[in-house]
């Protein structure tokens, strides 16, 4: 996920809603598994089985274990 410029914590279950078709936009429910970086954290989402990375515009202080939702786009990256 790149370019998320707004989030909160909230209290819900993982999910993850494109809500235009054929666009990288999309909003989710992720779960923090590590905070990486001032501006990143790795996070568990219903996306996929693997940790995602989550990159923001700003600086973040969310805590491993806080439950947040975005809005983003999204990019995959295989290795």
């Amino acid at each position: 996920m790149q370019y998320v410029c707004e989030s909160l914590k909230v209290d819900s279950e993982s999910r993850a809603v494109q809500p235009f078709p054929k666009s990288p936009h999309i909003e989710a429910v992720v779960r923090v598994v590590k905070h990486v970086n001032s501006d990143s954290l790795l996070a568990e989402s219903a996306i996929s089985d693997s940790e995602i990375l989550v990159e923001f515009e700003n600086d973040v202080t969310y805590k491993k274990d806080d439950v947040i939702f975005f809005e983003g786009e999204l990019s995959f990256k295989f290795l």
